[in-house]
């Protein structure tokens, strides 16, 4: 039924919409009708208008679990305000004794709206596993629960040796084609510093998946491979990454609006990895040339901005590299690595009151990235320059702890495997 309305609001004819949901549902306020109406706006590249319906709906058809999870999911996109009215609704569902098909759903939505919930006040993510644990019991061979669970741990730095194992029974449930499983396992072993077994792990997705999931597995190529000093194996990686990206952008005229724009924003995030690689390298004229692309793609983007400001840090101009950062902050409130580089900038500038401002920048990152180590050791430099000696030393001991996590490629990995 769904499939029907979506295909309308995709092929733009919504005008047919009503003729078709009332010759599918007798009663055209039902439940499924209104389902059909959110789904078909979501998948027509309408997001924010069916978080909008979808709330509404679920004002009327408040003891519908499935309207309930539908508008939580929508939600799960929306602004950061929104993730208190993502965890009412998911609760409520859970409130109305579903079957376990939906139990499990539900239970799943609500580990993702614990996890932004999370994210926004640098809480633990032990609420959102637990979730993630409960739909597991209800169907323990469940794909998409297995790879959330490995996910999480990643993310909350557990054990790499039961990220990898969640990740492979991911792998044996869902089949060799999911990508994103690859992925974490790979994010695991390069926790520990076990390159080779994450490049291993990177090729063997790759070969199994296709292009499907190339854009994922080579960005976090390039990451794995400059985070083991090669940076010239990278460079190799993001020229694969390139002629796959540009593959994808070579018929523009053939996409619609939201294929084009989504398509914009990987071929943005291809040139920001350049720059990393290229300042790797040592290579400042083309590490430049990749932020041009990247802000001339993404004028608004804060990763855009942010990679902008470590090419003006690299050169020593740090007042555009301040600038840059602060551009990305303010596109971006949440942007760890732009706070965090913030803050180093504030504490090398030493000015009146910088100390202040580069404490509050550090702690704020490091609220989202606290497997930073670059963030402890600012934050341990600040804490010395202020005399406060003991929680310097304190903070420059958990700066060494971490100096071989390589804290961004976790948030690597998507929020689901299809």
């Amino acid at each position: 039924m769904w499939r029907i309305a979506s295909s309308l609001c995709v092929s733009h004819q919504e005008r047919y919409l009503d003729v078709a949901l009332g010759r599918l549902f007798p009663k055209p306020n039902s439940s499924p009708a209104w389902l059909a109406r959110v789904c078909a706006l979501a998948v027509s590249g309408q997001p924010q208008a069916a978080a909008l319906l979808a709330q509404d709906v679920a004002k009327v058809c408040c003891g519908d679990a499935r309207i309930l999870l539908c508008c939580a999911e929508l939600l799960q996109e929306q602004g950061r305000e929104e993730v208190h009215e993502q965890l009412r609704l998911t609760e409520k569902a859970l409130g109305l004794g579903l079957p376990l098909g939906l139990k499990k759903a539900a239970h799943l939505q609500l580990a993702l709206a614990l996890e932004r919930k999370s994210r926004q006040s640098g809480s633990d993510l032990g609420p959102a596993i637990r979730e993630v644990e409960a739909a597991l019991e209800a169907d323990p061979s469940d794909c998409m629960a297995l790879y959330q669970l490995a996910r999480l741990k990643a993310l909350a730095c557990a054990p790499a040796e039961d990220i990898v194992a969640l990740g492979q029974r991911a792998l044996q449930a869902g089949g060799l084609s999911l990508g994103p499983a690859w992925a974490v396992i790979a994010v695991a072993r390069a926790s520990q510093q076990q390159h080779e077994k994450a490049i291993a792990a990177i090729d063997a997705g790759l070969a199994e998946c296709g292009p499907g999931a190339a854009s994922l597995l080579l960005s976090l190529k390039v990451q794995v491979l400059l985070a083991g000093d090669e940076p010239a194996k990278a460079l190799e990686a993001l020229q694969q990454l390139m002629a796959h990206v540009q593959r994808g952008t070579a018929n523009p005229e053939a996409a619609d609006s939201d294929m084009s724009a989504r398509l914009s924003a990987a071929e943005a995030d291809m040139w920001a990895q350049g720059v990393h690689v290229f300042l790797a390298l040592g290579q400042r004229t083309d590490a430049q040339f990749c932020v041009d692309r990247a802000l001339s793609l993404r004028p608004l983007g804060a990763d855009s901005h942010y990679v902008a400001g470590l090419v003006h840090e690299e050169r020593g101009d740090l007042q555009a590299a301040i600038a840059a950062f602060e551009q990305a902050i303010s596109l971006d409130s949440d942007h760890a690595d732009a706070q965090m580089h913030l803050g180093a900038m504030h504490h090398r500038r030493g000015a009146a009151g910088d100390h202040v401002v580069a404490r509050s920048l550090l702690v704020s990152g490091l609220k989202h990235r606290p497997n930073s180590s670059f963030g402890w050791y600012y934050l341990g430099l600040v804490n010395r320059a202020e005399d406060r000696l003991e929680e310097a030393e304190e903070h420059l001991k958990t700066a060494v702890s971490l100096q071989s996590v390589v804290p961004g490629l976790p948030y690597m990995l998507p929020h689901t495997l299809f």
